[in-house]
């Protein structure tokens, strides 16, 4: 919704989730930066909160917005928290406040994906309606307990960052040049392999790009990839990685 690591907190009043999410926001300080998106409750720090219609949104920086940059203006943070009272995320954290409790109940159908349940005392027990919510997975807290909270976020954004590959372009006609630089020779090696065994070398998971017509599946120890788009030189290529691995943080060569 907002962000690839981001979750909705249920199960409490604005102001609770407010200051949890303050709370974590200085204890993930200075390893990252955490967003937080919210309805307007009348934040008069414009200098890190943004106003958008009737949504606000708490960044390191205020930043120029419109409507259509909820998923886009949020990748500047590593992570972003979600006021579920007014807007649903893709991960949840439901918090056990039983004066919230009809109030979360009827938000059952947003919790799709809870990966954190918080206790406000401990003799708060898990409602009824929620059980079927919960996995193996999810993670039971306390509300005050914001290490162990901090350190669940921390781990997903480690855990959420991609994985490197190399792409080497290596397709064009060479028509100026009249011969194809990619099989010159400067380091012993025509350079297309070069430059792939530079970043093989470094143990990224290494591509050349060759045009779509190409006959052959490998250059040295290398896989070719060919590309699926025609006439669209190295934006084809690039375009063709992604579509190979769209989770993958491409190095372009």
């Amino acid at each position: 919704m907002y962000h690839h690591v981001e979750w909705g907190i249920y199960g409490t009043n604005c102001d609770a989730i407010s200051k949890l999410v303050s709370a974590l926001q200085v204890s993930l300080t200075p390893d990252y930066n955490i967003g937080y998106v919210d309805a307007d409750h009348h934040v008069e720090d414009m200098e890190t909160t943004l106003q958008v219609g009737k949504k606000q949104y708490q960044l390191p920086k205020a930043i120029n917005w419109n409507e259509y940059d909820d998923k886009l203006q949020p990748w500047s943070v590593d992570a972003t928290l979600v006021n579920g009272n007014h807007y649903p995320a893709s991960r949840q954290i439901v918090i056990l406040d039983p004066n919230k409790k009809d109030s979360l109940e009827r938000r059952l159908e947003q919790l799709t994906a809870v990966d954190i349940v918080l206790e406000v005392n401990d003799e708060t027990e898990v409602y009824d309606f929620l059980r079927d919510k919960l996995t193996a997975d999810t993670v039971h807290l306390h509300m005050d307990d914001i290490e162990q909270i901090s350190l669940y976020i921390n781990e997903a954004i480690v855990s959420s960052k991609p994985i490197v590959k190399a792409v080497v372009l290596a397709g064009g006609k060479s028509q100026r040049m009249g011969t194809d630089k990619s099989e010159l020779a400067y380091h012993g090696d025509a350079q297309q392999v070069h430059v792939a065994n530079i970043c093989n070398g470094l143990g990224i998971e290494t591509y050349i790009s060759k045009s779509h017509d190409y006959k052959e599946d490998s250059i040295a120890e290398y896989l070719v990839m060919k590309d699926r788009f025609l006439e669209l030189g190295p934006f084809g290529a690039i375009c063709t990685a992604m579509m190979k691995d769209p989770d993958a943080a491409w190095l372009v060569l």
